[in-house]
């Protein structure tokens, strides 16, 4: 499949020498311009799931694959002729005013109503005062002024004015089978967004708006994308951080540079906000295999170290170990046992809704169940025993 669409590429680029050549200029139609998008397209498609945005991505990417097509070559050398060619018959006066209408010229603006009810029906020329578009029309005749094709004459200027308004007319309606055969070409070159789009949409501007839209769509599609790319990673970031979210909003990293976090934790030295330490030298009791870690809070960004967090944590009723925070939750014992205390780690979510006094509370409570329950063993005859084996030793 690959050989045949290759093939098919071959005599469809070996068609391109025949255009806007400067004889008889034969301009490419639509179909021939989507069927060489498509059999670009196709052999793009074998190698990649997704379609290159612009096409003009896949043209220069199928001519790295492929350089014997000369693709991108042969595609530059089509619009370098097309764009000589437009030069060669040049622009319309009524292009200049429409680009001039664009950038807000309200007096352009007029001269095209007048001249657009002139197409309508010449009757309508009475109606018109002429002789205040002679600044409009001395700008867009360039260096002729408001010189007529048929050399100086003593009208007045309100004469002078329609009958140049008449020839701008009538130039135009001379360039309209140019301007249709070429348009095609221009606003697929706009399209596929080639790099010398902008120069030949210059010469219509039809073209000239589509490329605007086709830029304006490129550039809503890349908004899009990293629209998308920050949501992922908000995603991704906030998923990460809510499964080790502990008590009081904290979160534990181990990595400041890690890219998932925020920005503004990343800092060459990390200071506690309460012991105002650097981990570099601040509590350097690590032994071989410990690895130091730091805590900031998920809205506010205050970082402190391990030893400042746990502190707190164990103030307000929390067991902590391996940096992870627990808390001591009372069970009701089954088939007639008494109730117990459970050790459950403390999560963000699943936080429970006491307060520290509480937690303190129920910690001494289950110290002293704990107590209880190792001195009713060591009083008991299995615990007699393991005590006389260990005084042997």
């Amino acid at each position: 499949m690959n050989r045949e669409a290759k093939e098919h590429l071959v005599l469809i680029l070996g068609m391109l020498k025949n255009y806007c050549k400067p004889q008889y200029t034969k301009w490419p139609f639509f179909e021939f311009l989507r069927l060489l998008e498509d059999s670009v397209m196709l052999l793009i498609a074998t190698q990649r799931k997704k379609r290159p945005s612009p096409a003009w991505k896949a043209f220069r990417l199928l001519d790295r694959r492929m350089p014997s097509l000369r693709l991108v070559l042969r595609l530059n050398n089509l619009v370098k002729r097309a764009r000589v060619r437009l030069v060669e018959a040049g622009e319309s006066a009524v292009s200049k005013l429409k680009r001039q209408a664009s950038r807000g010229d309200k007096h352009a603006r007029k001269l095209l109503r007048d001249i657009g009810r002139l197409r309508e029906d010449l009757s309508n020329a009475k109606a018109i005062d002429w002789a205040q578009h002679e600044n409009v029309l001395k700008q867009v005749s360039g260096n002729r002024g408001l010189k007529l094709s048929c050399g100086d004459s003593p009208a007045s200027p309100k004469v002078i004015c329609y009958t140049r308004a008449v020839e701008i007319l009538i130039d135009d309606y001379r360039r309209k089978p140019l301007r249709d055969e070429s348009r095609t070409l221009i606003k697929w070159v706009a399209r596929i967004g080639h790099p010398e789009a902008k120069s030949l949409c210059a010469f219509d501007n039809l073209a000239w708006v589509v490329e605007e839209e086709e830029a304006a769509w490129r550039g809503k599609s890349a908004l899009r994308k990293r629209e998308k790319g920050r949501e992922r990673q908000k995603r991704y970031r906030e998923g990460k951080m809510w499964k080790i979210l502990y008590p009081g909003g904290w979160i534990r990293a181990t990595d400041l540079n890690d890219r998932f976090l925020p920005a503004g934790l990343r800092r060459a030295k990390p200071v506690c906000e309460l012991c105002h330490g650097h981990r570099a030298s601040a509590h350097g009791d690590y032994g071989p295999g410990d690895t130091p870690y730091w805590y900031f809070h998920y809205e506010t960004l205050a970082l402190r170290c391990d030893d400042c967090q746990e502190a707190e944590w164990e103030a307000e009723g929390f067991e902590v170990e391996n940096g992870c925070p627990f808390y001591y939750e009372k069970c009701a014992g089954r088939a007639g046992r008494p109730d117990y205390y459970d050790f459950v780690p403390a999560y963000y979510e699943s936080e429970p809704k006491v307060t520290a006094v509480e937690r303190v509370a129920a910690r001494d409570e289950a110290y002293r169940l704990k107590t209880e329950q190792i001195e009713r063993w060591a009083r008991s005859s299995k615990g007699q025993q393991i005590q006389d084996v260990n005084r042997q030793f």
